[in-house]
């Protein structure tokens, strides 16, 4: 499986990278806390934000891997 980028503009660094990943982070782990999955949309909504979630977690590890190299 290949997965891409999660952001799709030119970064001004690394720094700004890993604070645009927290600040998405942090939006998505709301958006997950606030649904309701007593009905099957719900739980579709709390997979599809859930697997959002892992993706932009594995583009996060990614680039904190760049750090320290050059």
């Amino acid at each position: 499986m290949v997965v891409t980028n999660y952001f799709f503009k030119p970064a001004s660094g690394l720094n700004a990278d890993i604070e645009r990943h927290r600040q998405k982070e942090q939006e998505l782990l709301y958006k997950i806390k606030s649904i309701d999955t007593s009905d099957a949309m719900g739980m579709a909504c709390y997979r599809a934000y859930n697997q959002m979630l892992s993706h932009l977690e594995e583009s996060k590890a990614r680039l904190v891997s760049k750090l320290g190299r050059k």
